[in-house]
């Protein structure tokens, strides 16, 4: 947490796994620098940052990102977002997000 009581620090990863044979052509839209958007309750965005790869040491069949959205207004849950239109919002208290940020699968 920042150390303004009235803004949070939001982590989290997001696991990509690409089907066999096809490589990681359906999940285009999620790469290293992919915008993530962070909303609160009212779907208001309250907090943009980048997708990171986790390590160069990513599988071709497992792409692992991180991401980190720092000094996001306190509000009661939170919507993750990251990728296409289609790729739809995931939501979480503020205590969960807080205190367990993000995690996410994408793929099979």
């Amino acid at each position: 947490m920042s150390a303004d009581s009235d803004h949070v620090t939001i982590s989290g990863t997001m696991d990509v796994t690409c089907t066999s044979g096809y490589g990681c052509g359906g999940y285009s839209d999620v790469s290293d620098g992919t915008q993530a958007t962070l909303v609160d309750e009212s779907g208001k965005t309250v907090a943009v940052t980048n997708l990171h790869q986790a390590s160069p040491g990513s599988t071709t069949s497992t792409r692992s990102y991180v991401f980190t959205f720092v000094d996001v207004p306190k509000a009661q849950r939170y919507g993750f977002h990251a990728g296409n239109l289609n790729r739809g919002v995931i939501w979480a208290s503020l205590n969960d997000a807080r205190n367990n940020g993000f995690h996410l699968s994408l793929g099979s």
